[in-house]
């Protein structure tokens, strides 16, 4: 056999082996969010809140609530569904890999549609502007960063059994200066990360509020956390 003749059947054999393993093996890429938050109509999901320590550590039951899906409709030019969120009304969006709400940060911003996940995103920011505010009376002036970031993937345990679930990951900073009078100011960073788990087939399963701090001036004061998680659900 000549060499020519031997590399080629060896090429070939390569190349059918490779068309086999992936016939075999599909391989299963994530580009509908819709896999991950099924909207028909009467869906819906029941999720316990539960308070958290500075550790994150649950110390407390505190709430129940349902999210339902009420309606589809086409709202502010996307094709959209009307959700009930605990007696809050409230408009979602899924288009490809995307999630959107319809939504404002604070009261200074117009109504728009953020987009809060993304599959096949890694991170982008949601908001960044010059804000004034105050924290137990002490104004302050500082810089606002809202972002959005893709996350880990991890089975989460749902009615006793295993969810393929997505992370997104939103993350609050607020950088500037707390003034104690007209001539004197201090330092201000104020962090917060809330994570959001939607499952295969489930919907969103968790969220978590981790605790937050703030620092002033050197002194830091963390507040407590909070988790909503999935007990019970329905899908049409």
């Amino acid at each position: 056999m000549s060499k020519l003749n031997f590399f080629a059947i060896i090429f070939a054999i390569f190349i059918f082996s490779f068309i086999s393993c992936q016939k075999n093996n599909p391989v299963e890429s994530d580009t509908d969010f819709a896999q991950y938050l099924p909207l028909l109509i009467g869906n819906y999901w029941k999720f316990d809140v539960y308070q958290t320590d500075t550790s994150g550590k649950r110390i407390a039951n505190t709430d129940s609530y349902i999210i339902k899906v009420m309606d589809t409709l086409f709202y502010q030019g996307k094709k959209a569904v009307k959700i009930d969120n605990d007696g809050s009304i409230e408009y979602w969006a899924i288009e490809g890999s995307k999630l959107y709400a319809w939504g404002a940060f604070d009261d200074d911003e117009s109504m728009k549609w953020l987009l809060i996940a993304d599959l096949k995103g890694s991170k982008w920011t949601l908001l960044e502007k010059e804000i004034e505010t105050e924290y137990d009376g002490l104004p302050i002036n500082g810089t606002l960063i809202v972002t959005c970031s893709k996350g880990k993937k991890e089975n989460k345990i749902i009615k006793g059994k295993p969810v393929e679930s997505q992370q997104f990951v939103f993350e609050m900073t607020l950088q500037g200066y707390g003034y104690i009078d007209e001539t004197m100011k201090i330092p201000i960073n104020f962090k917060n990360r809330i994570q959001f788990w939607y499952g295969k087939n489930v919907g969103m399963v968790l969220q978590v509020a981790e605790p937050s701090e703030i620092n002033i001036g050197g002194i830091i004061n963390k507040m407590y956390g909070e988790e909503h998680e999935l007990i019970d659900y329905i899908l049409k």
